[in-house]
């Protein structure tokens, strides 16, 4: 009900609002409850050495490109800028993680190196 109230009032912003609620309350309630009962002790080890790397990896990239490029122009130049600062933003947040890391490590030892 309340992304439609968001998405009726504010449209495209309210429904990103939206997501990004969900998703923090799930971040900040629903990983914490599960830790309670699955992977007792683990939790401080998945947010510093999982997801705080990844987080701060791509948020350095989205921010310099949102400091370098502070408005973007509604053509398709623009979608192509776009695109392209979503992929570095991904390609960062992907190599900060260690298994992701790991996995291309070993997929490129068995495609390059004999």
């Amino acid at each position: 009900p309340f992304c439609v109230w968001a998405v009726a009032r504010h449209g495209i912003v309210g429904a990103a609002w939206c997501w990004l609620l969900i998703n923090v309350g799930f971040f900040a309630v629903g990983i914490p409850l599960m830790h309670r009962r699955l992977l007792r002790g683990e939790m401080a080890a998945w947010y510093l050495h999982d997801i705080l790397p990844p987080l701060l990896a791509a948020a350095t990239v989205a921010a310099l490109f949102g400091w370098s490029l502070p408005s973007l122009p509604r053509n398709f130049q623009g979608l192509l800028v776009l695109g392209m600062a979503s992929i570095a933003t991904l390609a960062a947040s992907s190599l900060a993680s260690r298994s992701v890391r790991d996995l291309t490590y070993q997929w490129l030892a068995l495609r390059f190196v004999k």
